[in-house]
């Protein structure tokens, strides 16, 4: 959806009055009437019904309707000289400004906003997804292009000719007053809505099943409310996971309503097959989605219209071991050395260093943080052996800062520098931590949509609904937290309804061998990626300084992965937006 509006006469005394408006993809409007036209963008649970032209409602009560409605989606309304916009508190359907002397732009897709007013990239944020993703989750509002900025979750915004203006600000919140009973309930008030509504209103629905705790959990929610849903598993016989496939298989026995299928992947499925750019802004997902799509496939052969996934789990229910400097900050040195000796066992750690860490991490503050990293910015040295307690107890993974051109990472650093000035809003760390996760998980389900849209699939993430969300972060991150049960907010909300087999699964799935295999198999275009380098042609990549790592995971030896991966995907992004 991109909604411009043109002043046609924007020097006059009525300029309010004289905003000329055009629409493109127009598939997002829902319903108009002489005063308005409403736009949808996202999973609006009852939307049909509120739409309904026949139920004779006015444009006003279906304003209402769409505020009380349940599921994740952004409103923006057309009014005669002004555009109203209401944005998903989740972030999983954002949308984006932008503004020229003589246009105003809202859109769904921050490129298409940037064309509208000719926005120019913004290096700084590029050089950030470059180095460390999670830095660009500091910027707030900022995108990959100058004067493009994301609208805050959970706003109500009007603007008009004369300016903009936040009429209310209701984001995803802590509620200090809530308990663990508060927010189970919660969760399992939404999740079985959000499961119902979704069933109710989609012919074939069918759910992802590898096994783990959250698909799981939804595929068996989903069974209450159809007779029969068949739920996919994956299976790669060169790297099999076997853990995950045998208890799909002993989970699956445990309803009547349950039919298994197990799709079997092949070389072409595995990472960097496909090498594709991310829509919106760079994002891993995209390249490495082969065995997501073969489950597409053959979810489209069933006939599905929607498919189950349980992305968002593991970053609402499994909280950031940041959490740790929450404690010690606060003080809570007692259930901060408790919890210290259960990661430590689980990791393999020191408790003694790993309680050290927390209460560094937890003294520093924010603002000492920040200049700590552009200080490491602009030293460009790099980066040197880190434990799990360096990587996971801080409010942002050091940056391969060395990866970056000399000018790149000076011009970060300076931006990071004026960052630390402003105030501190005393959050809680854990809690800061889990929403950077939350908006790189929103960009992974926005890939996961756009593939499931080339088969005709709308995929649904539950867990990414508003009234979810809500749930689980009325709590911080140390009240969600307990390192000796896997999921324990998760478990309490969903205790009778999903079998305990299924909520006590200690274990993940890891599969990192189809990494390395993936690699090793698309070598040569990868090669050619660095070798002729977009962001190294942007001024921000130092392209040599990465050929070393890409032959090292070629060669089978540990690499930082998230870090080479989010290379390659700036690399494409860039590519498809053609030369600087």
């Amino acid at each position: 959806m991109l909604l411009v509006a043109d002043a046609t006469d924007h020097d006059g005394p009525d300029r309010r009055e004289k905003w000329r408006f055009t629409v493109s993809n127009s598939d997002s409007l829902q319903f108009k009437d002489e005063s308005c036209r409403a736009f949808v963008v996202g999973n609006c649970l009852g939307l049909r019904e509120i739409a309904d032209p026949t139920a004779g409602r006015t444009a006003a009560d279906r304003l209402d309707a769409l505020a009380r409605a349940p599921g994740a989606f952004a409103v923006a309304v057309e009014r005669p000289g002004e555009i109203l916009l209401r944005t998903d508190p989740t972030g999983q359907f954002p949308l984006y400004t932008a503004r020229s002397p003589t246009r105003a732009v809202v859109g769904d897709d921050p490129g298409a906003v940037a064309a509208a007013v000719r926005a120019p990239l913004d290096t700084g944020t590029a050089a950030a997804c470059l180095a460390c993703p999670s830095i660009a989750d500091l910027f707030a509002s900022a995108t990959m292009f100058t004067g493009v900025c994301q609208v805050p979750g959970g706003a109500t915004i009007r603007m008009a000719a004369e300016g903009t203006r936040v009429d209310n600000l209701d984001p995803i919140r802590v509620d200090s007053a809530a308990t663990i009973a508060d927010a189970a309930y919660r969760l399992r008030s939404a999740l079985l809505e959000s499961i119902r509504l979704r069933v109710a209103d989609t012919p074939r629905v069918v759910s992802d099943f590898s096994g783990g705790l959250d698909s799981t959990s939804l595929a068996f929610l989903a069974a209450e409310y159809t007779d029969e849903l068949p739920v996919i598993t994956f299976r790669n016989p060169d790297a099999p996971v076997a853990d995950d496939v045998d208890r799909a298989a002993r989970y699956v026995a445990l309803s009547p309503v349950l039919r298994h299928h197990v799709v079997t992947t092949s070389g072409e499925h595995l990472p960097y097959q496909r090498l594709v750019a991310a829509t919106g802004e760079p994002h891993v997902t995209p390249i490495s989605l082969g065995s997501f799509r073969a489950r597409l496939a053959h979810a489209a052969a069933l006939g599905a219209r929607a498919h189950l996934v349980g992305e968002a789990g593991d970053v609402l229910l499994s909280p950031p071991a940041a959490y740790l400097a929450d404690l010690a900050r606060h003080g809570d040195l007692t259930t901060l050395w408790r919890h210290c000796r259960a990661w430590a066992r689980l990791r393999t750690l020191s408790p003694t260093r790993l309680f050290r860490r927390a209460v560094q991490v937890g003294t520093t503050g924010r603002r000492r943080a920040l200049l700590d990293l552009a200080a490491h910015l602009r030293r460009g040295c790099e980066r040197g052996p880190t434990d799990w307690a360096d990587d996971q107890v801080t409010l942002v993974g050091t940056p391969q800062a060395h990866w970056l051109t000399r000018a790149a990472a000076a011009g970060l650093a300076d931006r990071l520098a004026a960052l630390a000035d402003e105030p501190d809003r005393d959050e809680h760390l854990g809690d800061l931590v889990t929403r950077g996760w939350l908006r790189l998980q929103n960009l992974t389900q926005r890939a996961l949509r756009v593939e499931g849209e080339r088969y005709g699939i709308a995929v649904h993430a539950p867990f990414l609904d508003a009234a979810v969300v809500r749930a689980c972060l009325s709590l911080t991150a140390a009240r969600r937290a307990d390192p000796s049960a896997p999921k324990p907010l998760l478990r309490a909300a969903l205790t009778g309804l999903v079998p305990d087999a299924v909520l006590t699964r200690p274990t993940k799935g890891a599969y990192s061998r189809d990494a390395y295999a993936g690699v090793r198999r698309a070598a040569p275009r990868l090669r050619a990626l660095l070798a002729e380098s977009a962001a190294a042609d942007h001024g921000l990549l130092d392209a040599a300084r990465v050929r070393p790592v890409l032959e090292g995971a070629i060669d089978g030896l540990p690499v930082p992965w998230s870090a080479l991966n989010q290379v390659f995907a700036v690399e494409l992004w860039l590519r498809e937006r053609g030369s600087p």
